[in-house]
């Protein structure tokens, strides 16, 4: 019943969302931080370029605080990066979650962490369609409604800001299976670097 519940409540949420685009998540000014200023929560839509358990280790891993001796140890891990398809829109984004985010965060309490049975449901919401089931792959066309986005590393990551409450979490859903990956393109460091060394 409460799978049902937190099913819906994501369809309401997502129905509510703004649509939001990879370019404008991703403009940065021109000292490199974020130049968004967009509202929650929002969509956007994308191929998938990797599988869900290709890029991070997600195997339950719960770490406790225990501390500080185990400050940083982030356990099971999760990522996908989708890529732009709509006109007039350009790049990418990447989603991922953690396990242990009471290691990394304060107040370093461990119910602000996954449990392995919480986490393993969490890799499960995100790796399977809600409505037909289908596992995500590398390919799929999909939407994917975010309520937290973090800037780290010159990138806009859709995450859960280091928060384990459902209403943190982002939804995917299937437009499409089988969409097809984008053809690659040939860039140099000219096109994505600066003079002086700054990422465009």
């Amino acid at each position: 019943m409460l799978a049902v519940l937190m099913i819906l409540e994501a369809a309401t949420l997502s129905a509510l969302a703004a649509d939001e685009t990879h370019s404008n998540l991703q403009s940065v000014t021109s000292s490199g931080t974020s130049a968004w200023n967009g509202i929650f929560p929002f969509t956007l839509r994308g191929v998938l370029l990797c599988d869900p358990e290709e890029m991070l280790d997600c195997a339950p891993n719960f770490i406790p605080w225990d501390n500080g001796a185990n400050a940083g140890k982030m356990g099971g891990e999760w990522q996908v990066t989708f890529q732009a398809v709509e006109a007039g829109d350009r790049g990418g984004t990447t989603c991922w979650m953690g396990q242990n985010y009471a290691n990394r965060v304060p107040p370093h309490d461990d119910e602000f962490s996954y449990s392995n049975p919480a986490w393993v449901t969490e890799i499960n919401r995100l790796n399977f369609d809600s409505t037909t089931g289908h596992k995500f792959r590398a390919g799929d066309l999909v939407q994917i409604t975010a309520r937290q986005a973090l800037f780290y590393g010159g990138k806009r990551n859709i995450n859960e800001g280091h928060d384990v409450d459902p209403s943190a979490n982002f939804d995917i859903v299937l437009v499409t299976t089988n969409y097809g990956l984008p053809a690659p393109e040939v860039i140099t460091l000219a096109d994505v670097v600066e003079p002086g060394g700054c990422s465009q």
